[in-house]
Order: C-alpha cells, then sequence, then structure tokens
C-alpha cells in the first residue's frame, strides 16, 4: 500500500473539522473527501482502553481488518478509526462485524453485488453454451449430469445475492 496512513497531527484535525461521522459497538469513523485517488487511514486509541499493552493490541487488530479489506473501501477518502475501550475485551469476529457495520453506514463500501452478478451470469452463459453442446453430442447424459450439478450451485449463490 502506498502512503496510506495519516501521521500528522493536522491531517487528524481536518478529518475531526469534517464532522461526517458515524458510530458503532467498539469503533467511532470519521471521514473527510482528499484529492488523493486512494484511500487513507488514521487509528486512534485513547487511554481510555488502557496501558500501552492494550492500545497497541487494538491497533494490530485494526490494521490487519484495514489491510485485509482495504480494497472494499472507496478512493478519495480518508479515514480515521477511533477505537473505543470496549474494544480490547471484544471477539475478533465481534470487532471486524463493527468496522464493516460503521462503513455500511458511511456508505464508503464498495458494491460487490454487481461484480458478483456479473461473473454469475458469465458462468450462467458458459454453462449454456455447454447445454447446447450437450444436445448434439451422443453422450448427452453424461454432459448433462456434470453440468447440472453445478448449474444448481448457481441458483444457491444467486439466492444469496
Amino acid at each position: 500500500m502506498k502512503d496510506c496512513y495519516l501521521k500528522k497531527n493536522s491531517e487528524f484535525q481536518r478529518v475531526y473539522a469534517k464532522k461526517n461521522i458515524s458510530g458503532s459497538r467498539y469503533i467511532t469513523l470519521f471521514i473527510a473527501k482528499n484529492s488523493l485517488n486512494y484511500p487513507r487511514y488514521g487509528i486512534t486509541t485513547t487511554k481510555k482502553i488502557g496501558n500501552a499493552v492494550k492500545r497497541n493490541f487494538v491497533k494490530r487488530r485494526l490494521k490487519h481488518i484495514i489491510r485485509e479489506n482495504s480494497d472494499k473501501l472507496k478512493n478519495g477518502f480518508d479515514y480515521v478509526f477511533v477505537v473505543k475501550k470496549e474494544a480490547y475485551d471484544s471477539k475478533f469476529k465481534d470487532f471486524k462485524n463493527s468496522y464493516f457495520q460503521v462503513l455500511r453506514r458511511q456508505k464508503k463500501v464498495k458494491r460487490w453485488r454487481k461484480f458478483v452478478w456479473f461473473w454469475l451470469n458469465f458462468i450462467k452463459m458458459l454453462f449454456q453454451d455447454i447445454f447446447y453442446l450437450a444436445d448434439t453430442v451422443d453422450s448427452h447424459q453424461h454432459v448433462h449430469n456434470t453440468v447440472m450439478k453445478p448449474m444448481k450451485n448457481m441458483v444457491f449463490l444467486r439466492a444469496l445475492i
């Protein structure tokens, strides 16, 4: 990742001044638009969380989630995550859900639905071609059995979207 972290106090203060805030159980998120074509992140942990060991533990957790999901965030924004004191005792799964919840509230998560829908339609189109070929081949029953199972799975995937 590029120079993607906010480091200076003035950068943090600029984001706080915009007052574009949303919160969840473990995280409060401040957002401000930037003039770059990539997102930048800042993490704030207060002394309410505990000593330096506890604060760094929470920061490492959040950095891991950010690195893992940085491609899902919209570009051109500065994000400052303020971690609440309850985050230290939380389970990782709950903490991660809190991260996504706060982003969804701000509508800053890229929508993967269109992307998945495109690939599902592409796969469906491929299977339709296979079905067409299967009608012309003598071993229709064998091809039909091998193709129908993935098609049923695709209908299941469509229901999940």
